[in-house]
């Protein structure tokens, strides 16, 4: 962004710069400069500098239950900075009970999610890793399903 520049950016706006010309395994000097022009106030935020260039792999997911306990735990994915994990009604065969319903929850860097749930749940689980460039595809779904007790 330049001095001409300057009045397209009046409000916050993201500003993203393809530095892809210099993925050449050289090394590169980044950096991030501020000046005010025509003696105004100018704010100058850097949120998030992103350089990976894939997205992770999806993670790997394992369920267990042990009566109305359930554990989801999920492989650690290379360049991932952090896991959604997702949860929906079960539904058999899949319909609109399960897709209409799906809930997010983003875990940061745990690897694992556990708790005890009420006799009759039935969930459909997955995990998806991300980083900076955008989140992975679904991990293998997993089933939780806590039987009445016999």
């Amino acid at each position: 962004v330049t001095e001409a520049d300057v009045a397209d950016y009046s409000d916050y706006t993201q500003v993203a710069v393809d530095i892809s010309a210099y993925a050449d395994d050289g090394d590169h000097h980044l950096g991030f400069d501020s000046r005010v022009f025509g003696g105004g106030a100018m704010r100058f935020f850097v949120d998030e500098v992103c350089l990976a260039n894939t997205l992770p792999d999806a993670p790997q997911l394992e369920v267990r239950i042990d009566g109305f306990h359930a554990e989801a735990t999920w492989t650690t994915v290379a360049e991932a900075q952090g896991y959604i994990f997702s949860y929906a009604p079960y539904s058999d065969p899949i319909s609109d009970v399960t897709l209409n319903h799906i809930t997010a929850l983003d875990l940061g860097t745990q690897t694992t999610i556990a708790g005890d749930l009420a006799s009759g749940t039935a969930l459909y689980v997955a995990v998806q890793a991300y980083n900076c460039s955008g989140t992975s595809l679904y991990s293998n779904p997993g089933i939780v399903i806590i039987n009445s007790p016999r």
